[in-house]
């Protein structure tokens, strides 16, 4: 038995030994203060060696005292351990001194005992056939236990107070010490109780001193560190798995357990984990990345996982790890910004440059398919805004993108590409012509509270060149329809070379003009105007274009196109300079009585300032503003109806004659007669000819010319072109007469050799 207990306490000895050791290799000051406690417990294994090979009653005497010396130092130690391992603040050292001297007094007690016995007496007993020595108990050795447990109970409330106080987290690190100086306690008890040969409890402070050193400076730490990364994994907004090489899982954070709904237990069954899993197998010995749809009940989620190995210097695989970022938001935000980029924002549909894009692809990947780009324009929809308001033009616009929707079938792209514009890529098996004469009107038939028809017309380009640009398609398809706009009966157009050509030409012409107009191949026509007795009173100013390689280029051919472009003030403005310098010539030469007309187009209201052209003209000239006639359409005085009322006041005061063109053609208000103090009316005969009804025609021209005579005007009339004609308007009171059947336009030389002479 005792060489059994002997080999324990050896064995046990090297723990402290070890610590202690330990103690001068660390340069940490909270660890250098347990040497003494370590010194302390190798005190007292070596105290009870001696006491269990104690043959003599003077070595068990002396044993026990050292024994008991060795343990008042190593609870008063445990106390200053518990003091600061509990956080316990100490006042000031008075404490630490009477505790000091109390050990010192009762080491002392304890070895003046050999002499006294004062404390305590020593006495065998026998087990299993062996001699071991026990003490007894008297006056001064029970002061020695009132010290110790004392001293021993105090930690121990310092060390439930800590447990008490501390986060969930630390308290683990006091309860290993708090069960062992319990254990130690009724260890101690039990031996003294029993008359137990040997005193067990004191292999438990090797214990004690293994949780000193282990708790708090090793467990505290890893436990921190556990935990922290622990809340620092689950704070962030990524996924986190760790595996070992055998892919053991070591640790997941909440991300992942919220992603697979699993736990460590059962996360290889969740199918994203063995997608993952079978990646990995795919690339036993590389890192990769890759994008992740996870599929949900309401909408998909977008991951972007990491796959790391761990690997040592000798490339030996330890382990690997996921990290995976939910890339959802980001890839619902570029969606977001895809559709604002790509979408038109009213319908919802496909903008301009975005169905550029996908009809040029989409002629990529389909070469040998034959296509349609079909474009659509509402007919003076303008006037729907200002007629319903903006609010409702946009519905019939969204309720178009609609039906588009409905009807386009597979390979078609559609598209708003512009304010009421509309266009279609279209395979052409697909096209049926009659759904887009009579399908876009059925659109309108949802606004039942309107009463204005809109008429929609069709511009068709069958794709032949697949080398151009998408927006040249389109112009090409708008080119065709330009042609039937403002026809009712008309409603679709296909393009051919013929437009094409037409529109090579027209462009031709306009880059060749404004140097036409610097090279005086711009010339000044004049067309006369007579009286009823056949007299020469004036003319009219006309434009023709004697072109050095195509020879002449009649009105017809470019007065449109400039007219559209703006072009045209730039040609008015040269005729209106030429007539006022043969006004001049004819003044110097006393031809006083002649008048020239010159026409002010729509366009120069707002592109020339009209009353201070004119007016410098003539002053620069020197003519007689009576001379200068100047014929305004009544489609221009209703664009902007008061200042041009204004204007027209302004330039009768200052001498023009001011005449109201193509009256009849128009809006031919008879509420703008009233207001306008015009010198001259203008009629023209071709509206009236278009008429089945002649004797209504007649009796409406009459009613005109009776009208403007009564209103104080002089009244033109222009397309005459028979003698019949002639009778009837000198008949009805006609004034002026201009048409084929006096005179074409002609050269202002031909013009005065004419007339003139005479």
């Amino acid at each position: 038995m005792k060489l059994i207990f002997f080999l324990c306490l050896l064995a046990v000895s090297f723990v402290p030994l070890f610590f202690f050791v330990f103690t001068f290799k660390e340069n940490d000051k909270k660890l250098k203060k347990l040497r003494p406690f370590f010194l302390s417990v190798i005190a007292c294994i070596v105290a009870n060696m001696a006491i269990n090979y104690a043959s003599t009653r003077n070595q068990a005497l002396l044993a026990f005292a050292f024994y008991f010396s060795a343990f008042d130092w190593l609870v008063s130690c445990l106390f200053y351990f518990c003091l600061e391992f509990g956080k316990i603040k100490k006042e000031d050292g008075f404490s630490s001194n009477i505790l000091l001297g109390m050990a010192f007094f009762d080491t002392v007690s304890m070895f003046l005992n050999v002499f006294g016995y004062h404390a305590f007496d020593v006495y065998m007993v026998t087990f299993h056939g062996e001699v071991f020595f026990n003490h007894t108990v008297n006056l001064f050795y029970i002061v020695h236990l009132i010290y110790v447990y004392s001293v021993a109970g105090i930690s121990l409330l310092f060390l439930l107070r800590a447990l008490a106080l501390s986060p969930e987290m630390y308290r683990p690190k006091y309860v290993p010490i708090i069960a062992i100086i319990i254990l130690i306690g009724i260890g101690n008890i039990l031996y003294k109780i029993f008359d137990l040969p040997v005193d067990f409890s004191v292999m438990l402070h090797v214990f004690t001193g293994f949780c000193f050193y282990y708790l708090p400076f090793v467990f505290t730490k890893k436990m921190f560190m556990n935990k922290t990364l622990s809340l620092v994994t689950n704070s962030i907004d990524f996924g986190l798995i760790i595996f070992d090489n055998e892919k053991k899982v070591l640790y997941m954070n909440d991300f992942i357990k919220r992603l697979t709904a699993s736990d460590e237990k059962t996360l290889f069954a969740s199918p994203v984990i063995k997608s993952w899993l079978k990646e990995r197998d795919a690339f036993p010995h590389h890192d990769f990345s890759e994008d992740y749809i996870y599929p949900g009940r309401k909408k998909n989620f977008y991951y972007h996982i990491d796959f790391h190995l761990f690997r040592d210097k000798e490339n030996t695989l330890l382990g690997s790890y996921y990290r995976i970022s939910d890339i959802t938001p980001e890839i619902e935000r570029y969606e977001r910004e895809h559709i604002l980029a790509t979408r038109d924002k009213l319908t919802g549909i496909y903008n301009r440059d975005y169905f550029f894009n996908k009809v040029s692809a989409m002629l990529e990947r389909n070469p040998d398919t034959p296509y349609y780009l079909i474009v659509s324009d509402l007919a003076n929809f303008k006037l729907v805004n200002d007629i319903y308001g903006t609010d409702h033009g946009d519905m019939i616009l969204t309720k178009i993108a609609s039906e588009l929707r409905n009807r386009a079938s597979v390979g078609n792209i559609y598209a708003r590409i512009n304010n009421d514009k509309f266009a279609i890529l279209m395979p052409k098996a697909h096209f049926k012509e009659e759904n887009f004469i009579n399908g876009p009107l059925n659109v309108f038939d949802h606004f039942d509270s309107m009463t204005y028809q809109i008429i929609c017309h069709i511009g068709v380009y069958e794709i032949t060149d697949r080398n151009i640009p998408v927006s040249f398609m389109c112009d090409r398809a708008f080119l065709a329809l330009s042609t039937i706009k403002g026809q009712y009966t008309q409603r679709i157009a296909f393009y051919d070379k013929r437009l094409r050509e037409a529109a090579l030409h027209q462009q031709t012409l306009m880059n060749e003009l404004p140097f036409a107009i610097k090279r005086n191949e711009l010339y000044m026509y004049l067309q006369p105007q007579f009286n009823a007795k056949g007299e020469i009173l004036g003319s009219e100013a006309l434009v023709r274009w004697h072109h050095p390689e195509k020879g002449e280029i009649l009105p017809s051919d470019f007065i449109t196109a400039i007219e559209k472009n703006g072009m045209v003030s730039r040609v008015d403005q040269y005729i209106w300079r030429c007539a006022c310098k043969k006004l001049s010539d004819w003044q110097k030469h006393g031809l006083t009585h002649l008048y020239i007309s010159v026409n002010i187009s729509p366009k120069d209201f707002f592109l020339v300032n009209i009353y201070d052209t004119f007016t410098s003209l003539v002053r620069e000239f020197g003519i007689l503003p009576r001379n200068l006639n100047l014929e305004i359409t009544e489609t221009a005085i209703m664009q902007d109806f008061e200042n041009q009322i204004a204007l027209i006041d302004k330039l009768r005061d200052f001498g023009f004659a001011v005449e109201i063109d193509d009256f009849g053609s128009g809006y031919s208000s008879l509420n703008m007669l009233k207001d306008i103090n015009a010198d001259v009316l203008k009629v023209d005969m071709a509206f009236l000819q278009k008429s089945k009804h002649d004797d209504k025609s007649m009796i409406i021209l009459q009613k005109i010319i009776s009208l403007a005579k009564e209103l104080g005007m002089k009244v033109v009339t222009e397309g005459v072109e028979s003698e019949q004609q002639v009778e009837f308007l000198n008949k009805v009171g006609c004034d002026i007469f201009q048409g084929y059947y006096f005179s074409r336009p002609i050269s202002v030389g031909d013009f005065e050799n004419t007339y003139l002479r005479k």
